[in-house]
């Protein structure tokens, strides 16, 4: 019993020391402090969480004469999960009888109680006065909430904000609670909110709305619209409180079974998204092969004329390239930003979204994945042999979708492959998949890579890979007459990659169907810059003639743009109709020959139906 309790003494002395080290701002030559070994210590052995909460308690009558690591508790206690009654009853004891003298200390108290299960009354926030002047922002998070009135949390907001005390930065942090707080009226308390907030920082404001909430939220920053039928996704799914909680397909598909009548706003969002996007891809596409075909025709008709000129030919062929290159670089973007837009109602951080091609290896056996483009840079290579990892490997073997929501859970049992996953160390540390031992090392996710990146989506727990592929579709015998040797219906062209640091976070039901079509137009895009190159008989004869005359093609460098930079789609306005021509269009006539045609056809129709 001795040695217990000794050692007990022992976990408090070294707790205690580790606090104030760390309020004093102590840290390694890497940036660690003491307290966050003890951390990592209370996370790995999960067994010893009752010594920790003892220790705590055992620190606490000391409370009143510690000032200044009452935050290093609060961030002991919450990351290393000792949250529980026990300590919330030892809390409120103290801020009952003898509660900080320091307003930073007794906001972080608050907090502790919150996550305790006790939290103190709005009343207790509210006459906290030397908080409110000492750190409005922290006192407007612990007061909001505890108001039963909607309408009183937005007007605090508001104040701080007219008192210059709560600005545009302070927002940024906190994009879910201004969404749940907007309830059904999100779009009229976003420009409340903007109207109080100095006119410099407007513009700013509406680029952080429309990257967070989305096209769905366009009435937020838009003058109200008569029609009061119209509203955007968000609008309908906060009319609930209790479905600003929930991802955004769940309560949207909660919302569809309870109401009715808003649910039609609700369809003509959606298909005004899935206009936008077919709108863009079709006439891009358009577009994209004729001028490819034009340019094509042009070093076809050039190389076929009798010694042909080396530097014209060179110089068509780079023009040729250099447009393939270039445009299709564009619609990737472009549809990268639409596809942005798509989950921006799932909360401020959108899932990462890569294009991804492969090649044979020059022994002719092992294919290499790498990332053509991306909507985010990284300091990382991710090029892999597709029979090393999971995703692909999956894919080469079905031809169908990979859909990983819980990567740490299947890391543990055995069913997911990443080169850039320290593999063996995890099987290590983890030898029997438990419950907890998942939970622990999804906790620590980070640490489990090989490859450091400074942003956290690296390191993410939730990967949606579609393969760019004919798959299923129906392929007419012309077509495939005219591809000659090439198995277009089994063929993958690429993959589009999705993914996001959070578990569960894609949706099955919504997710791969949205995914599979522009997944569909991607791949008929690379068909394209394949047919005017590598499918291409005159691609090959320049290239072998330029090769003997020692030339290369000039290609272009492509600056990489992160596609939500790009905002002009995702800004649109999804829900209003197509605007009308400025001056009065042009009719365009018919192919004669193809209304010969229907016009035959509907003769010959006539016949039938007057003999029958």
């Amino acid at each position: 019993m001795s040695n217990r309790r000794s050692y007990q003494q022992s976990r408090s002395r070294q707790l205690a020391a580790a606090l104030v080290a760390d309020a004093a701002g102590e840290v390694d030559d890497e940036g660690r402090s003491r307290l966050d070994g003890l951390i990592a210590e209370a996370l790995w052995q999960p067994a010893l969480k009752q010594s920790w909460i003892r220790a705590v308690l055992a620190l606490l009558p000391r409370a009143p004469k510690l000032t200044g690591w009452w935050s290093s508790l609060e961030r002991f206690v919450v990351l290393a999960h000792l949250q529980c009654e026990e300590l919330g009853r030892a809390l409120e004891a103290i801020c009952a009888s003898a509660p900080p003298p320091s307003a930073k200390d007794r906001a972080s108290l608050y907090s502790l109680l919150d996550v305790c299960g006790m939290p103190p009354s709005a009343g207790v926030i509210a006459r906290d006065a030397d908080l409110k002047a000492a750190d409005r922002p922290r006192w407007l998070d612990l007061m909001v909430f505890r108001l039963p009135r909607v309408d009183d949390a937005q007007r605090l907001i508001l104040e701080a904000i007219n008192d210059r005390q709560f600005g545009l930065e302070d927002i940024i942090h906190r994009l879910d609670e201004v969404r749940r707080l907007g309830g059904a009226g999100m779009g009229e308390w976003l420009r409340s909110i903007k109207a109080a907030l100095p006119s410099i920082d407007h513009d700013h404001f509406d680029a952080i709305v429309d990257l967070a909430f989305g096209p769905f939220s366009e009435v937020a920053t838009s003058p109200p619209r008569l029609d009061a039928a119209v509203q955007s996704v968000r609008d309908l799914v906060l009319t609930d409180p209790g479905l600003a909680a929930l991802p955004m397909s769940m309560a949207i598909e909660r919302w569809s079974t309870e109401i009715s009548e808003p649910n039609r706003a609700l369809r003509r969002a959606a298909l005004g998204f899935l206009q936008k996007a077919a709108s863009y891809n079709s006439s891009a596409h358009l577009q994209f092969n004729y001028v490819a075909g034009s340019k094509h025709k042009m070093l076809k008709d050039a190389f076929a004329k009798g010694n042909p000129d080396p530097k014209q030919i060179k110089a068509l062929a780079s023009d040729l390239l250099n447009f393939l290159n270039k445009r299709f670089y564009e619609m990737v973007i472009e549809n990268f930003s639409l596809l942005r837009s798509y989950f921006s109602g799932r909360g401020p951080t959108p899932p990462r979204i890569c294009l991804k091609g492969s090649f044979v290896e020059e022994n002719g056996e092992e294919e290499t994945v790498i990332s053509i483009l991306r909507d985010h840079l990284v300091a990382y290579t991710s090029d892999v042999r597709i029979d090393l990892n999971t995703g692909f490997h999956r894919i080469r073997q079905t031809g169908s979708y990979y859909l990983e929501n819980n990567i740490p859970e299947a890391v543990l049992n055995r069913n997911y492959v990443n080169p850039r996953l320290k593999l063996g160390e995890i099987k290590q540390r983890f030898r029997h998949g438990t419950d907890d031992e998942v939970s622990t090392l999804s906790a620590n996710w980070q640490h489990f890579w090989k490859q450091d990146a400074a942003d956290r989506a690296s390191y993410y727990k939730s990967t949606l890979i579609l393969p760019l592929t004919l798959w299923g579709a129906d392929i007419w015998p012309e077509f495939r007459s005219a591809i000659g040797s090439l198995e277009i219906d089994r063929g993958v062209f690429g993959f589009l990659c999705f993914d996001h640091p959070e578990v569960g976070y894609f949706d099955e039901r919504e997710d791969v169907f949205v995914g599979k079509a522009f997944s569909d137009f991607l791949c008929s895009v690379i068909f394209v810059r394949m047919n005017y190159t590598d499918l291409s008989r005159t691609y090959a004869q320049v290239h072998s003639f330029l090769s003997k005359k020692r030339m290369r093609v000039h290609l272009h460098k492509v600056d990489h743009i992160e596609a939500h930079a790009r905002s002009d789609i995702a800004a649109g306005r999804l829900m209003d109709p197509p605007k009308p021509m400025p001056q009065q269009p042009s009719i365009i006539s018919s192919d004669k020959l193809l209304v010969d045609w229907v016009t035959q056809a509907g003769k010959t129709r006539r016949k039938l139906a007057e003999a029958g």
